[in-house]
């Protein structure tokens, strides 16, 4: 697995026309989080290829959520940036496969909109989901 700053994959064994994915945590998290290392071993293990995490939890461990929400743009923007890097390198977005966690979700969506319409082949965003009580 390799993170989200490293500037050319393919030196790390990444091979550009292989399935890849990109995780990228929620509030709070970082690459420690249990859910991560279930869903590295299940991508690793059903789909193959390589797996890049977006740690931004320099970012995430403030306990105040809207400090973090500041800064949603300049992430993803970074996120979005890697996208063209690593198409730039030769990685075909019909091979990638984005995950991302609650305020993760919100990145990974943004920045496949921002990266183009249609052009990832898929996206999975779970978000924590509100539910009002009846009155």
């Amino acid at each position: 697995m390799s993170s989200l700053d490293d500037s050319h994959i393919t030196q790390l064994g990444c091979n550009s026309s292989e399935k890849y994915a990109i995780i990228v945590h929620g509030w709070l998290e970082s690459i420690a989080t249990d859910w991560v290392h279930d869903l590295v071993e299940n991508l690793l293990r059903f789909r193959g290829g390589c797996i890049i995490f977006m740690d931004y939890s320099n970012h995430s461990i403030v306990q105040d959520y809207f400090v973090l929400v500041r800064k949603f743009n300049s992430l993803s923007m970074v996120l979005n940036r890697k996208l063209w890097q690593l198409e730039e390198q030769g990685f075909n977005p019909d091979n990638l496969f984005m995950y991302g966690f609650s305020f993760g979700a919100q990145l990974v969506i943004n920045a496949g909109n921002l990266y183009g319409e249609n052009k990832i082949a898929e996206i999975d965003g779970k978000s924590l989901k509100v539910v009002k009580g009846h009155d």
